[in-house]
């Protein structure tokens, strides 16, 4: 018997036979899930590797009972109180030929080994990364499951089967889940739950929701299953009762009662599918080595790669030995915490048994499994002696301040390739994975991507789309991949013309091949995931942080330094003293020599009026300690600042403890943080926009124009360094806690 759309046992079997994968599905009241099959007979790398790539990584070896025996298993537990009691057996490994056992090639042997008639346990080892699971005695009339249907269609054929856990499951967890017709946005909840869980809640799972769910969710998670379910009439997803519901294919989760925070997160994944998937999954299994991920803030790649995917590299691959840097130690540790707190959760534990955390070593900085795989939180800089990765993570190397200073800069990049590089155990399949917003033009992106022999692949994701935007799978080089195995539940004979497909086109007349699988797109000019505000909130963005760092931080695209950092249209006029101002702050840049080699001592005056910022007046001259005491009284008595800044440098040290030794002036000691250029680009944005009043006309005024508007290239920037301490400090100060203090001369002088 058939039903309409759903291929027959026969033609199953006769794919089977010859050595194709498909998918069988269970009931909707069991698991309601889909599996790949492949007979074991006639199972080679090239199948292994697919069904790693769009399952779970969780390989199973159907077998009776009588093979058990033969091969000296033993069951995984002793009383299996499972709601589907599925009957598993400690996992395997071939015990020759093979190495980790985690490749697609180790795989097949094990399993090559495992079915031999002529092989013995002694051809196996426990533990492994092969699970053999045994069916039932009284075949699918007893046990309605994957297992015994495997098996039995296994004899059909004459040889024996393996079964691949795809775990695309139709959840029916009651008041979480709801229909939707769009793909990835599954994704988006279980964001949302790894996001709980990472924060210190406890993650609540319906009851409903059971071990392969679990799976499932994991594996969605760090982005490892690429979903082979594009759309209902490609993939034919999951059925019901063996009737197509094309309608069902996934869930979205409700978002009403939500915070913004995650609905940001759930938004961007749902409408975005998260791209890393593809070069993650890729990854985990040494297809790629070297992965560079460029995305805008708080699109949750830190969450995703240096918290999920670590967990889930550690579920499957216990001996694994993972380094994660970033920044800030602070960091670095709080994302191990994060992971930690995954594998401590108890459905991490039901999902993964055999992992579990060494009571020896488990700190912030370095927890270890039982089979002592580990991971490793550091910083930039820090020190790594004596330890090795599999998998080394870098996410964000520099911090927006660092990166623009030089010295910074190549400390992350000789670090990279002098220090961390070195640890790796293997230098042909360790992997690397960079995950940074850019920051500068010289980053730690540009440095790996500008080297001759190009081995990274690049994913750039900039907030606003600046060109028509397409990401493939990375399946095959060539740009196809494998067709999609014949699915049990779908029309074997599918009619574009009738469908709604867009991610796939129909194989070629050969039957071998299709395009390449389109994993994300978007048109120019798009967000790359929507804001509650839309593009005003984007565009507040760019005001707050200056078309530089916008430019850089959100668009990936960092701008060259150079000189006319700031433009002539962004400082404002005045034609006339503020009205009614009554706070005044004086910021002097000292030098005490009047050679004509030496610098300035300037100081500039200024008010601040509904959080604008008026240049009141300029003083700048050479002067010999004593004269410059003089000058700074002199200008104090002029204006009755309420605040005089002044840096602590040999020059100021001085002064400013005569100032405070000798006056009742308001002195206020300035200890410059980071580079000058550094603290220049931090205040860019107040300038640009608009923040910034110049007086129309004065006697300095072009002076100051001309050095701000060159630097750094011009030969003098000591007004420059005065205004950055100015423009630093007061936004950081709440000026009108000063005491009012009376004027001096009369405000509305003329200027000039």
């Amino acid at each position: 018997m058939s039903l309409p759309g759903i291929s027959s046992v026969e033609d199953v079997l006769e794919d089977a036979r010859s050595g194709k994968l498909f998918i069988l599905v269970d009931d909707e009241n069991r698991e309601n899930e889909g599996d790949l099959i492949v007979l074991a007979e006639k199972i080679k790398p090239e199948h292994m590797a697919f069904m790693v790539r769009y399952g779970t990584g969780v390989v199973c070896l159907a077998m009776t009972k009588f093979h058990m025996k033969r091969l000296g298993l033993n069951f995984m537990e002793k009383k299996n109180i499972g709601e589907n009691h599925t009957a598993f057996t400690t996992s395997i490994d071939a015990r020759y030929g093979i190495t980790t056992g985690v490749s697609a090639e180790d795989r097949t042997k094990t399993i090559h080994a495992a079915i031999n008639k002529d092989g013995t346990q002694d051809d196996i080892i426990t533990p492994g990364h092969v699970f053999p699971v045994i069916a039932h005695k009284g075949g699918v009339a007893q046990r309605a499951g994957h297992t015994e249907a495997s098996v039995e269609m296994a004899k059909d054929s004459e040889v024996e089967a393996i079964v691949k856990e795809l775990a695309q499951p139709l959840f029916s967890a009651a008041g979480l889940l709801q229909y939707s017709a769009k793909p990835y946005v599954l994704l988006g909840i279980l964001a949302h739950e790894i996001a709980h869980i990472s924060a210190g809640h406890i993650l609540q799972m319906s009851s409903a929701m059971g071990y392969f769910q679990s799976i499932a969710m994991i594996s969605y998670m760090v982005g490892l299953v690429s979903s082979i379910i594009i759309n209902p009439q490609i993939a034919g997803a999951v059925l019901l009762s063996g009737v197509a519901l094309s309608s069902r294919l996934f869930f979205n989760y409700s978002q009403e009662q939500e915070s913004v925070a995650d609905s940001y997160a759930l938004r961007y994944l749902d409408e975005s599918g998260y791209d890393n998937s593809d070069r993650l999954e890729a990854a985990s299994i040494g297809e790629v080595k070297r992965i560079v991920f460029n995305m805008p803030p708080r699109s949750m790649k830190s969450l995703c790669i240096s918290v999920a995917w670590p967990a889930w590299i550690l579920g499957n691959q216990p001996t694994a030995r993972i380094i994660v840097a970033s920044y800030s130690k602070l960091l670095s540790e709080k994302h191990s915490l994060d992971t930690r707190c995954i594998m401590q959760s108890d459905w991490y534990k039901e999902l993964f048994p055999e992992v579990k955390l060494s009571k020896d070593q488990n700190t912030k900085y370095k927890f270890q499994t039982v089979q002592r795989g580990y991971r490793i939180a550091t910083s930039v800089g820090g020190t790594l002696t004596g330890e090795g990765g599999d998998f080394i993570i870098v996410d964000d190397p520099l911090n927006p301040a660092q990166a623009l200073s030089e010295t910074f800069r190549k400390r992350a990049t000789n670090w990279f390739d002098q220090t961390l590089v070195t640890r790796l155990n293997d230098r042909k399949k360790g992997v690397i994975v960079l995950v940074m917003h850019r920051l500068h033009q010289e980053d730690l992106t540009r440095h790996l991507l500008s080297k001759p022999k190009n081995i990274w692949h690049h994913i750039c994701l900039p907030m606003i789309s600046e060109n028509k935007e397409v990401i493939y799978s990375i399946n095959n080089h060539t740009g196809v991949i494998p067709i999609p195995p014949p699915v049990i539940p779908v029309p074997r004979h599918w009619d574009p013309e009738n469908s709604t497909a867009k991610d796939w086109i129909p194989a070629s007349s050969a039957g071998m091949t299709l395009p390449a699988r389109v994993l994300y797109s978007r048109e120019e000019n798009e967000l790359l995931y929507p804001l509650e505000g839309g593009r005003e909130e984007v565009e507040m963005i760019k005001v707050e942080l200056g078309s530089y760092a916008f430019a850089a931080q959100y668009q990936q695209n960092p701008l060259p330094l150079s000189s006319g950092i700031i433009k002539q249209e962004w400082l404002k006029r005045y034609r006339n003293f503020p009205d009614n101002f009554s706070h005044v702050t004086q910021s002097w840049d000292t030098a005490v020599s009047t050679n004509d080699s030496s610098d300035f001592s300037v100081c500039t005056t200024w008010t601040k009026i509904d959080n604008k910022f008026y240049l009141l007046d300029v003083y700048r001259a050479k002067l010999e300690y004593p004269k410059l005491k003089e000058q700074v009284l002199s200008l104090a008595a002029r204006w009755t600042p309420h605040a005089i800044l002044i840096e602590a440098k040999t020059s100021g040290q001085q002064l400013t403890q005569e100032l405070k030794a000798n006056s009742d002036l308001p002195i206020i000691e300035i200890v410059p943080h980071n580079d000058k250029l550094t603290r220049f680009y931090q205040i860019v944005p107040v300038i640009e926009s608009g923040r910034v009043f110049l007086p129309h006309q004065a006697v300095w005024l072009n002076d100051f124009e001309y050095e701000i508007l060159m630097f750094p290239e011009a030969r003098y920037d000591d007004q420059v360094d005065s205004t950055v301490q100015y423009l630093q400090w007061t936004r950081k100060t709440n000026t009108s806690a000063f005491r009012v203090r009376g004027f001096g001369p009369n405000p509305n002088k003329t200027l000039g």
